[in-house]
C-alpha cells in the first residue's frame, strides 16, 4: 500500500470519528485538508464508497444509564461473536422488545435495545414520532437534528424517539489495511475529538466482535445537551466499521446487547 493510501485512510478514520461526535448536536466536520472545521450536518457529502462519511447522531437525556468509562457495560475485549462468511451464525436473540438487524449488503448484524427505532427514511421517523404520543419528551431542535442526520444514507440509523439516544453504523473500505493498524490511529482520532472541545476522551484497543480494534468514549456539551459517545471501530473482509452509540448518560443495558450482538459476515457490495 503506498505512503498516500495511508495517509488518506488516516485521515478519514480521524475525520469520522469528530463527525460522530459534532452531529450529535446537529453539526459535522469535513475538510480536505484534515481539519476540524464545524459545518451544518446538513452541508456534508452523501454517502461515499470511497471516503468515509460521517455519522449522524443526536442525543437527548434519558434515565437509568451510566456514563462512558463508568460501568458503561463495555469491556475492552467483549466476548467474541463474529462470521466471517455469510451464513454461519444466526443473529442472536434479544430482549422482549428489541429488534435483530442483519445487513447482509454490509456484512453486520446487531441487535438493537428495546425501544430503538431502526430509520430508513425521514417518513419512518415521522412515524415513530407519531406513535410516541404524549410520551415525546424531545424539543423541536432535537427532532430537527434526527431529520438533519436522515440525509446520510448510513447503513444503520436508529433512535430512542422517548430518549433521544441512538446507534449508527458507518461502513466504508478498508483499502486493504488489516485491523491491526487501527491502533496507529489513535493519536489522530484523539486530536480531531479534542479540536471539538471534546471531554473526558479514552481511546483504547479493544476486541470488537472477535476483531482487534478500538473502543472511544468521549463527551460534549453544549448550551442544551451533555453528549456522551461510545464508538468501536474495527475492519473485517476488508471493510472499516464504526459503530457509534450516544446517549445521555448512555444505558449500560443497550451498549453491553450491542456490543455482545455485533457480528461480521462476507458483505454481499
Amino acid at each position: 500500500m503506498t505512503r498516500k493510501t495511508v495517509r488518506t485512510v488516516r485521515f478519514t478514520l480521524a475525520a469520522v470519528a469528530t463527525a460522530a461526535l459534532c452531529a450529535s448536536c446537529g453539526f459535522a466536520t469535513a475538510s480536505s485538508q484534515g481539519a476540524a472545521d464545524a459545518q451544518p450536518l446538513a452541508s456534508l457529502p452523501a454517502h461515499s464508497s470511497s471516503t468515509l462519511t460521517p455519522s449522524g447522531t443526536a442525543t437527548a437525556p434519558s434515565d437509568g444509564a451510566s456514563t462512558p468509562g463508568s460501568g458503561s457495560g463495555m469491556s475492552e475485549s467483549p466476548a467474541p461473536s463474529t462470521a466471517t462468511t455469510p451464513g454461519t451464525k444466526p443473529v442472536p436473540s434479544g430482549p422482549k422488545g428489541s429488534t435483530p438487524v442483519n445487513d447482509a449488503a454490509h456484512g453486520f448484524s446487531l441487535i438493537l435495545p428495546p425501544g430503538y427505532t431502526k430509520l430508513a427514511s425521514v417518513n419512518d421517523l415521522n412515524k415513530a414520532l407519531a406513535a410516541a404520543g404524549t410520551a415525546l419528551k424531545l424539543t423541536q431542535t432535537q427532532i430537527d437534528q434526527f431529520r438533519s442526520a436522515m440525509q446520510h444514507n448510513l447503513p444503520l440509523y436508529s433512535v430512542n424517539v422517548l430518549t433521544g439516544a441512538s446507534v449508527n453504523m458507518v461502513v466504508v473500505p478498508a483499502n486493504g489495511e488489516p485491523a491491526e493498524s487501527l491502533a496507529g490511529e489513535i493519536p489522530a482520532i484523539k486530536n480531531q475529538l479534542a479540536s471539538v472541545h471534546a471531554t473526558n476522551i479514552k481511546i483504547v484497543k479493544a476486541t470488537v466482535a472477535g476483531h482487534p480494534g478500538l473502543r472511544t468514549t468521549s463527551t460534549l456539551k453544549t448550551p442544551r445537551l451533555t453528549v456522551n459517545e461510545v464508538q468501536l471501530y474495527t475492519i473485517a473482509n476488508d471493510k472499516v466499521y464504526i459503530v457509534t452509540v450516544s446517549g445521555s448518560p448512555i444505558k449500560a443495558a443497550d451498549l453491553a446487547l450491542i456490543t455482545r450482538s455485533l457480528q461480521f459476515t462476507a458483505p454481499t457490495i
